[in-house]
């Protein structure tokens, strides 16, 4: 018989685990491979390397045992009860294990997972971990089942490369991007089986809805935050939170809804903090993602982004945070979602303060940094709507997001919706023609996307895109033109109703659309003051950044961009001619940027542009 062995473990190591002093720390460090601490036994491993030690460590559900260059995992034999896990029976741990492996491997991309295998009792009452798919015919007892992992440095987990500094944000913006591409292969789910228990005085909402489902699980955790003692210092204060919870889900019910019916509800990692994440090839990686509930891992996708999110601000990263928001949003397009961010957000941090709390004393700190980031969520008053102004080449985008990492807030950039309008409109008129496939290659928007009419960016083309024997308009008629910046305006909307700055990146040219850009805000705070039951504080009118530069400069940014080629404008010379700035209504707040000034100033422009803005707007900085 061929030895199979993966690791040999002496005849103490079931009694080992069993009396192991548990390792499990505080929330700052609830991960299993905390290695500062732990315990160790002796092993040897697959090639006979007899000097081998293996340090273990637990968290609430695991032990993972460290060895070498690789991890393995061992489910508890633990039941915490319902919503959550059941581990008492080996069956049930094999079938976690191998719910972990197969979902882990759909989240992590470099190949963390190596398998599943049974966790073996010998005849002389030694244990092995084995690759054998049949070990009881060998003269093998199965008593557990492991999860083989490559092990990765501690400090290259994130929350370990975040507290040095050692992370930039075009590495947390390539994640925002890679996540959504993720989250949009995830398995959608059309009905939430989430425990309903939603009280009549705590919901008026149905007890069979999604949101109610979602208010079940708020409350619960509520419910057992307030029962800790050391919560009961803090009941006015988190009374205050379930008030605010209560009333933004009730506020945003209708939208809930519609974001399941229409496929954003998604099986998901589902526990994306920092602590779940870390850096291997200049990349961010995700593991360990949530696995032993199917209810609590069928989530919005945006809940799935705000806990990392909400992290990231705990961490004193807001930054950072933001540019995740920003990176996937950009991907997305789901804008709708931003309404639900701050909601989400607190959620994931009372669900951490909870914990904390549970874990007494020894956790304060983290109790009460997370109760103080739920505080500071809630208190947000207002959203603010920065619109950027200008001619292509003019540096509006360059501005756009320098003024998004320096305030804080998203940015919606016209170019990039623009295209993602027009292909899903190319898309939709696909799928209803009954052509033959040739012909509906034939369409491409690569090929068939240049405009035809002139809009009021200044574009003009005699060229329609045809699919079939239908013609569609240009990408920038007229048409198009006013569904894009329909687009912004509802984009608008929601980051208002979730109190959150956006920065609208678009030329705004035209007199009518900045009008109807200050139209939408001033028609929210009609509502608003119509709504009696979720009143808000007054949203103030957008500010308008007009961002000049010389002719001469704007020529030579438009031929560098379109030498790259990795701009999503298209504008070229030729739009440049067409454009023409109509005046400022007189009711118009408005910040000039003169963009083509030395280098060495553009800190300083910055940073008096943002306090104007600040100021302006009333943005907390």
């Amino acid at each position: 018989m061929v030895d199979e062995s993966i690791l040999h473990l002496p005849s103490t190591f079931a009694d080992f685990l069993s009396s192991s002093p548990s390792t499990v720390v505080s929330t700052e460090k609830d991960h299993k491979d905390d290695e500062s601490g732990g315990a160790c036994i002796p092993a040897s491993s697959e090639d006979g390397d007899k000097s081998v030690a293996i340090k273990v460590v637990q968290t609430h559900l695991s032990y993972v045992c460290l060895v070498n260059e690789h991890a393995f995992k061992l489910k508890k034999s633990v039941n915490l009860g319902p919503p959550f896990t059941d581990q008492t029976r080996l069956n049930e741990r094999e079938r976690l294990c191998k719910g972990e492996l197969i979902k882990n491997r759909e989240w992590n991309t470099n190949d963390m997972y190596l398998g599943v295998f049974p966790v073996c009792r010998c005849k002389d009452g030694s244990y092995k971990i084995v690759k054998t798919s049949s070990p009881e015919s060998d003269g093998l007892q199965v008593i557990d089942w492991a999860i083989w992992m490559k092990r990765f440095p501690c400090e290259s987990r994130l929350d370990k490369v975040l507290s040095r500094e050692a992370i930039d944000t075009d590495m947390i913006s390539e994640f925002g991007h890679r996540l959504a591409r993720l989250q949009r292969r995830a398995q959608r789910v059309h009905v939430n089986s989430m425990r309903r228990r939603v009280e009549e005085e705590k919901s008026s909402l149905s007890s069979s809805s999604p949101v109610a489902d979602m208010v079940a699980v708020i409350y619960e955790n509520l419910d057992q935050l307030l029962a800790t003692e050391m919560a009961q210092k803090d009941r006015d204060k988190i009374e205050t939170i379930r008030e605010w919870l209560k009333s933004r889900l009730s506020e945003s019910a209708e939208l809930i809804r519609s974001r399941e019916a229409t496929g954003m509800v998604r099986e998901l990692h589902a526990d994306l903090h920092s602590g779940n994440l870390f850096i291997a090839n200049c990349r961010i990686e995700m593991f360990d993602c949530l696995e032993f509930n199917e209810d609590l891992a069928q989530i919005d996708v945006v809940n799935d982004l705000a806990f990392l999110y909400m992290d990231l601000i705990y961490r004193k990263h807001e930054s950072l945070a933001w540019a995740l928001v920003d990176a996937w949003l950009q991907e997305t397009g789901d804008f709708d979602a931003v309404q639900l961010l701050t909601v989400f957000a607190v959620y994931r941090a009372l669900v951490r303060c909870k914990i904390a709390a549970l874990q007494g004393e020894r956790c304060q700190c983290d109790y009460l940094g997370y109760l103080d980031l739920c505080a500071r969520f809630i208190q947000r008053k207002t959203g603010a709507v920065i619109a950027m102004v200008g001619k292509s080449g003019s540096g509006k985008s360059y501005w756009a997001r320098k003024l998004v990492s320096s305030l804080g807030g998203i940015r919606i950039r016209s170019d990039v919706e623009r295209k993602r309008l027009y292909q899903t409109m190319l898309d939709d008129r696909r799928r209803n023609d009954q052509r033959d496939e040739d012909e509906s290659k034939s369409s491409s928007l690569e090929e068939k996307q240049q405009p035809f009419e002139e809009g009021d960016d200044g574009f003009k083309s005699k060229k329609r895109a045809k699919i079939g024997n239908d013609e569609l308009p240009g990408l920038y008629s007229a048409e198009i033109t006013t569904a894009t910046y329909d687009k912004l305006n509802e984009a608008v909307k929601h980051a208002l109703v979730g109190r959150v700055t956006i920065v609208v990146d678009a030329t705004f040219l035209s007199h009518r659309r900045r009008h109807d850009l200050v139209e939408v805000v001033r028609d929210m705070n009609r509502s608003n003051r119509q709504n009696q039951a979720h009143p808000v504080s007054e949203h103030p009118l957008p500010v308008f950044v007009h961002c000049t530069a010389s002719e001469e400069v704007m020529k030579s940014r438009i031929l560098a961009r379109e030498q790259e080629g990795k701009d999503s404008s298209d504008a070229d010379l030729r739009v440049l001619q067409g454009q023409q700035l109509d005046p400022f209504a007189e009711e118009d707040f408005v910040i000039a940027i003169q963009t083509d000034g030395p280098e060495e100033e553009k800190d300083s422009i910055l940073h008096e542009v943002s306090t104007k803005l600040r100021r302006a707007l009333f943005i907390e900085g």
